[in-house]
């Protein structure tokens, strides 16, 4: 980690900066989902499913009915997390934590899931989608995995290293 002394442009004196346009009222946040789900090369197939899982032996993610989640948002940031999950098939990026069986709650599960986490995350930010809701949801779940892995505070920090890369690849 580097640590950087950042200022917000209110702390500055003698700027003549031009104001910049909120641009978040003209974005189109589920359009850009859907580009960086069809913009996604050699995405496995997306099946209908009564809940969202990727599996690796198949290479097929399923999701549930957008309809059935509480918001658009919520349905594209489970989908961008399932998505995270294929990019480690072998074809992909080939993350050798899913070639093989981990124990769920192990570190390289636990790993896996942060990697996700933080992908989609990312994927939202990239796009757009944001809430409160959604927010805490993230915190939560990164929360709950990162205390699996309290033995190694480094993992997050690696974690969202290898997530940035998943977020790039997709």
């Amino acid at each position: 980690l580097k640590y950087f002394r950042i200022y917000n442009v209110e702390q500055c004196e003698n700027l003549n900066l031009p104001e910049l346009a909120d641009q978040s009222e003209n974005r189109d946040k589920i359009a850009e989902a859907e580009a960086i789900v069809e913009g996604y090369r050699n995405c496995p197939e997306i099946v209908s499913s009564g809940n969202a899982w990727y599996s690796p032996v198949k290479d097929i993610i399923g999701m549930p009915d957008i309809a059935l989640f509480d918001c658009s948002d919520s349905y594209y940031a489970t989908l961008f997390h399932e998505m995270a999950h294929s990019t480690g098939h072998s074809s992909r990026m080939d993350r050798k934590c899913l070639a093989k069986i981990t124990k769920f709650g192990s570190i390289d599960y636990s790993k896996e899931e942060l990697v996700a986490e933080f992908s989609a995350y990312f994927l939202c930010n990239a796009c757009g989608i944001q809430n409160d809701r959604l927010e805490e949801n993230t915190t939560a779940y990164l929360q709950n995995w990162i205390q699996v892995l309290n033995s190694d505070p480094k993992i997050a920090v690696q974690s969202a290293g290898i997530a940035q890369k998943v977020a790039d690849y997709i």
